[in-house]
């Protein structure tokens, strides 16, 4: 593969960089570079192995990360997120002989600016790359001219699966703590379980994005601190490990694309809870291998998860079990193959 940068806004806890970190950490392509436009978290950072850091380069903001791409002279570049996007076009504008590709990780617009930016940077990409197939369909919902490939990020850094267990109810959440995670709705869902006298606790980890103020507020008015705690920040390295403590896997978001963490959950054997949003619906059954929350009824959802769990019915499910396995291989191995394929 030629010589390829990824950009992207920064490295730090998040699905879009948890997948960066698994392509900078791949064997298959030693000539691999990461452009981090805003930062990269020091934890995070020294975790890394020497090799590692020297191909993540930590910028300081738009021009900085511009400047180390010209100076970088790559044949190929990849940007993930708008900001990412934006510094990508203006690198095209200066060599036009680029190739670049765009990369789709969620089925929405975050704002009016990323909507902007991103149908800009597709109608000027030489590729398209989506997370997932629910990304692709989004996509193809406002362009029907741009092909694209689907790269399932399909990431683990962990080889373990915990002993399957039911018992005690305890969830956790790992991401950004943000409005398209829509994490009130999990903490009303918990504290609906436990007014139905079934006990059980909640714990979140990751970082704020908007919302911890009014997710603290709702626990502190409503007396939750003792069935929901915020752990901080994990490494992408260290989530699978700390998932394995739990037994469900809760996350209630209005949108998604692969949603890495819920993958990650059921691979590690925990039974996830989970709104049917994008790719999720894919991998993912009903009663099969998940129980899907409706957040429109919370009252009905919690009272659902009760009865099946008090009645013994969850021992049916098929904890760990991913539905149409073969449509996920390896995220590293799938990306650079479509690399190659697109630039050889």
């Amino acid at each position: 593969m030629k010589k390829t940068v990824h950009i992207i806004n920064a490295m730090e806890i998040g699905g879009v960089e948890v997948g960066v970190l698994s392509l900078l950490k791949s064997k298959i392509n030693q000539d691999y570079k990461v452009i981090a436009i805003r930062g990269c978290e020091q934890d995070l950072y020294h975790s890394l192995t020497p090799d590692e850091k020297s191909r993540l380069y930590v910028c300081k903001g738009y021009l900085d990360s511009l400047v180390t791409l010209i100076k970088l002279k790559p044949k190929t570049i990849i940007s993930s997120l708008w900001r990412a996007h934006f510094v990508t076009l203006i690198f095209k504008l200066l060599k036009p002989k680029t190739q670049r590709v765009h990369f789709i990780h969620s089925a929405r617009f975050a704002h009016r600016i990323d909507n902007i930016i991103t149908r800009i940077s597709i109608y000027m990409a030489n590729e398209v790359l989506c997370d997932s197939t629910q990304s692709q369909k989004w996509l193809m919902s406002f362009t029907e001219k741009k092909v694209s490939t689907v790269v399932p990020m399909n990431v683990s850094f962990s080889t373990e699966k915990k002993e399957i267990e039911f018992q005690p109810v305890n969830f956790v959440f790992v991401g950004r703590f943000n409005k398209i995670k829509n994490l009130l709705k999990s903490i009303k869902f918990v504290r609906v379980l436990n007014d139905y006298g079934l006990a059980c606790t909640f714990s979140l980890y990751g970082r704020d994005d908007g919302e911890l103020d009014l997710l603290i507020n709702y626990i502190n008015k409503n007396n939750l601190s003792d069935f929901v705690k915020f752990r901080g920040n994990l490494l992408p390295t260290d989530i699978e490990a700390e998932m394995r403590k739990y037994n469900y896997y809760l996350q209630s978001s209005s949108a998604e694309g692969m949603a890495i963490s819920v993958y990650q959950a059921i691979k590690n054997g925990l039974l996830p809870v989970v709104t049917p949003v994008g790719e999720i619906k894919n991998y993912t059954e009903n009663g099969v291998n998940a129980i899907y929350l409706d957040i429109n009824d919370i009252e009905k959802s919690a009272k659902n998860f009760k009865e099946i769990v008090c009645s013994q019915q969850v021992k049916k499910f098929q904890v760990g079990h991913i539905l149409n396995k073969e449509n996920y291989p390896e995220f590293d191995v799938s990306f650079f193959s479509a690399m190659d394929k697109s630039f050889l």
